[in-house]
């Protein structure tokens, strides 16, 4: 199974989204907010000017007739513009531009005889309209606006704004980030650490931490998880147990299978197979070393006689107690094995031809002495080599084969070596 890589986290890809749509609601309702906030402020303006109109009124028509001239400061007021309907009088006090009146309402402001009616609206910054004395209009006048007070008040408005959605967004981000990652990010996260594990073969698998208050999605996929970690477990343990006892089981039967390749089927001992490599061995590391060791060739004396007479199931019997009785009397750094028939080979390591006929004797005496059942007893005739300088395993079994022909000719139960 391939390792997946995440490249983005769902829980990023939720708080981007997330925070892509605040910042987008938060730019259109600061839009909004910042139309309207322009909005109050002219009209602030305008509100300013209408009062500086109705409070100029009966001074202005004053001044027609009396060349008296008064009026009232506004902050907000940038400067008054006032004529007469005959253009004799032009007062202007202040900042008063040419303005584009491009927005016309008509409304009246009472005030008592005196009134100020068909006001025209400029765009941003002018308010202008005729001025009524004694229900006759005796001029006109323009009132412009303090544009830089009106700026001032929209950008600190505007600043606020900013600064206030940089502290939410800020705050928001922070908020989201630790919502992400608490209730989504380590939690997703347990879940891939989980399967890495089971992906990876570990022998034991820590079940998720499961908050039972939050009963959503995730939970129950962790529940899930553990639900399918657990069957797994407990498979692969049975497998694992399984697996161990069939390498037992394999290991157990190939050292049988060895051991039947190696062995002689009635007797136990090593079979020709075995002794043939044995004897390759034995003849390389004396060649290396030096050393020598012997060989000692067994034949059991009269044995057809025993099939003959007692039968062959007898036969076998004295074959097992004579390859029983010469375990018990080699070594154990010597390897005895059946050659063939009523034959048996022993090789002796590391022993010079006086210690190996020393041990031939010794084995002779022994199955001379024993009882067989219903036998009484039976003897072997034995032929010894030893290894010699540029011998080889053919010219040694010859000598202990020629050395055992003479053990017979001589009336059998001895030893003789050549």
């Amino acid at each position: 199974m391939e390792k997946t890589y995440i490249k983005r986290h769902v829980a990023t890809k939720l708080f981007l989204l997330i925070l892509s749509g605040y910042i987008f609601v938060t730019i259109v309702l600061t839009s909004l907010y910042m139309i309207n906030q322009f909005e109050e402020i002219k009209q602030r303006g305008f509100d300013n000017q209408k009062m500086l109109l109705t409070a100029l009124a009966p001074s202005l028509g004053q001044v027609t007739y009396d060349g008296d001239l008064d009026h009232v400061k506004s902050p907000s007021i940038a400067g008054i513009s006032y004529s007469d309907i005959t253009k004799t009088m032009n007062v202007k006090l202040g900042l008063v531009p040419n303005y584009n009146f491009v927005d016309s309402k008509d409304f009246i402001i009472d005030i008592g005889f005196n009134k100020v009616n068909e006001f025209q609206v400029d765009s941003f910054f002018g308010l202008a309209g005729n001025i009524i004395y004694n229900d006759s209009i005796v001029g006109n006048v323009v009132i412009s606006s303090n544009k830089n007070i009106i700026f001032a008040e929209l950008r600190i408005v505007i600043l606020i704004i900013i600064l206030g959605m940089i502290i939410q967004t800020f705050l928001l981000w922070i908020f989201f980030k630790w919502v992400s990652t608490v209730y989504l990010h380590n939690r997703l996260n347990d879940i891939i650490n989980g399967l890495n594990l089971i992906e990876t073969g570990a022998d034991k698998f820590t079940p998720l931490k499961v908050d039972k208050k939050q009963e959503d999605e995730i939970s129950a996929i962790q529940k899930s998880f553990n639900n399918m970690a657990e069957k797994l477990q407990i498979s692969h343990n049975e497998m694992k147990a399984y697996n161990k006892e069939l390498e037992e089981k394999v290991q157990e039967r190939t050292a049988q299978l060895e051991k039947i390749s190696i062995t002689d089927r009635l007797t136990g001992l090593y079979n020709r197979h075995k002794i043939d490599s044995v004897l390759e061995n034995e003849l390389k590391r004396s060649k290396r070393s030096g050393s020598s060791f012997s060989l000692i060739l067994i034949d059991i004396d009269d044995f057809k006689f025993v099939n003959d007479t007692y039968g062959h199931q007898m036969g076998d019997k004295v074959l097992i107690e004579i390859a029983n009785l010469l375990l018990k009397n080699t070594r154990v750094t010597d390897t005895t094995g059946r050659w063939g028939g009523e034959e048996f080979l022993i090789i002796t390591v590391e022993t010079q031809l006086e210690v190996a006929l020393f041990l031939a004797e010794s084995i002779r005496s022994k199955i001379e002495s024993y009882l067989f059942p219903k036998i009484d007893s039976v003897t072997i005739s034995v032929g010894v080599s030893s290894y010699e300088q540029g011998s080889t395993i053919s010219n040694m079994i010859s000598k202990a084969d020629a050395a055992l022909y003479v053990s017979k000719e001589n009336g059998k139960n001895q030893v003789q070596y050549k």
